[in-house]
C-alpha cells in the first residue's frame, strides 16, 4: 500500500507559493493555494467561474468536471484574499477565474513543479497539494471535533 503522507508541510507550501510569485507565476500560485487550502482538483481549478464566488458568505461553489457533482466550500482568509486580489488584477467579475492565458500557465505545471522538490527529493504535484489539504482537514477535525456532522 502506498504511503499517502504528503510531501508538503506548511513551511514548504509557503516556500512554494513565494517561489511561484518570485518567478512571476501568480496564476499558478493562486491555483496552488486553492488546491492546498480547499482540496480542489486541477480541472476544478481550471474551470472555475467568478459566478461561483460568494464573497459575502466566503463560499465557492464548485462543479466537478470529473463527476458533475456540486459542492460548496467555505474559503479560508488567504484563499478569499487571493481571489479578491486576482479579481482586482484582472478587472473582471464575470467569466472564468483562470482565463485561457491562465489555463495555459496552469497546464504548464499539470504534472508538477519540476524545479521544486522537497528536501528528501520528492516532487510536488497537484495530488500532493490535495493530500496536504486532506491531512490538514483531518488534523483540524481531530483537534476540534464538530458538534454535528451532516452528510
Amino acid at each position: 500500500m502506498k504511503n499517502l503522507t504528503s510531501a508538503l508541510s506548511e513551511d514548504l507550501l509557503q516556500n512554494l507559493l513565494s517561489t511561484l510569485s518570485a518567478k512571476g507565476y501568480d496564476d499558478v500560485r493562486d491555483g496552488v493555494l486553492l488546491a492546498a487550502r480547499a482540496g480542489l482538483r486541477f480541472n476544478e481549478i481550471a474551470s472555475l467561474n467568478w459566478s461561483a464566488l460568494d464573497e459575502a458568505a466566503r463560499r465557492l461553489t464548485v462543479v466537478s468536471p470529473k463527476n458533475s457533482q456540486t459542492r460548496v466550500l467555505i474559503l479560508s482568509d488567504d484563499v478569499l484574499q487571493a481571489l479578491l486580489a486576482r479579481r482586482t488584477r484582472l478587472s473582471s467579475t464575470a467569466g472564468p477565474i483562470f482565463c485561457p492565458k491562465s489555463q495555459t500557465s496552469l497546464s504548464r505545471f499539470r504534472n508538477g513543479f519540476p524545479w521544486y522538490t522537497t528536501r528528501d527529493g520528492k516532487k510536488i504535484t497537484w495530488l500532493s497539494l490535495r493530500q496536504y489539504f486532506a491531512e490538514w482537514f483531518l488534523k483540524a477535525m481531530l483537534e476540534h471535533p464538530p458538534t454535528a456532522v451532516y452528510l
